[in-house]
């Protein structure tokens, strides 16, 4: 009968009604509280419902009870990640790894954490690993593309921003960071022409405008760039002291 229950949350949850379907895996857990499947999918709409400390601790209920779950461990290291734990979240990854080493997911959340750790070279390792499942997905491209950006690879930069542009036309963050690498290497038309798309598809980003501004600057533009520092200035004022104190008056 648990399974039953378990079953119609999973019906619910295909037809958005997260509410109920937590009812559902509720009453599966008061016939079964051991019940693996209802525990993890209601972990899962704790996050969904934006309860975090709730999914955490469902979550670590599922580890409990099966602890070669490799999918808990990899959700728990998403919740973790997003909390800003990056040793937690690491940690989880690298479970994954051990229990589904064939899972390129596990190295993309691996590296992603590296990357906000500041270790580039085994982020770039981790997604080289990752790419090496023939997965071509636009973010893992750019992800790779801020590691070798890091470590000073701005060609090898170009080079998987150009794969995540071609996976997805309309990523503009792809665009904002060639632009950053071609502007390194002082190809500064190149670098241009890629803010003003990122711009274009990203209309409501300070750090776009930001960069296109530094280039105006690099160029000796000091108009355009003093235009787009304005308009960063009038999308959020909190930029007003870390703008050169020649634009400041002009917001």
């Amino acid at each position: 009968m648990a399974d039953a229950y378990n079953n119609r949350g999973n019906v619910y949850i295909v037809f958005g009604e997260k509410e109920k379907a937590l009812q559902e895996y509720e009453r599966a857990l008061q016939l079964d509280k051991n019940h693996v499947k209802a525990l993890y999918n209601r972990a899962i709409v704790y996050t969904m419902l934006g309860e975090p400390a709730r999914a955490e601790k469902a979550y670590n209920q599922v580890i409990g009870i099966a602890t070669d779950f490799a999918d808990a461990y990899q959700n728990r290291g998403l919740l973790y990640e997003k909390q800003g734990n990056l040793e937690k979240a690491g940690s989880d990854y690298d479970r994954v790894i051990a229990l589904a080493p064939d899972r390129y997911s596990a190295y993309y959340n691996k590296g992603n954490v590296e990357v906000q750790k500041g270790n580039y070279q085994l982020a770039a390792k981790l997604y080289q690993k990752a790419l090496s499942f023939g997965v071509r997905d636009a973010d893992l491209y750019n992800n790779y593309g801020i590691a070798q950006y890091s470590l000073g690879d701005y060609e090898a930069a170009i080079g998987l921003y150009n794969q995540a542009i071609a996976q997805l036309p309309s990523y503009g963050k792809a665009y904002n960071n060639r632009g950053l690498a071609y502007m390194n290497q002082k190809l500064y038309d190149k670098a241009l022409a890629d803010f003003n798309q990122a711009i274009i598809l990203l209309p409501d980003s300070v750090a776009c405008l930001l960069n296109r501004a530094e280039l105006y600057d690099k160029q000796g533009n000091t108009e355009a760039a003093k235009q787009d520092y304005n308009l960063v200035l009038n999308k959020d004022p909190s930029y007003r002291k870390s703008i050169s104190a020649r634009y400041r008056s002009a917001g």
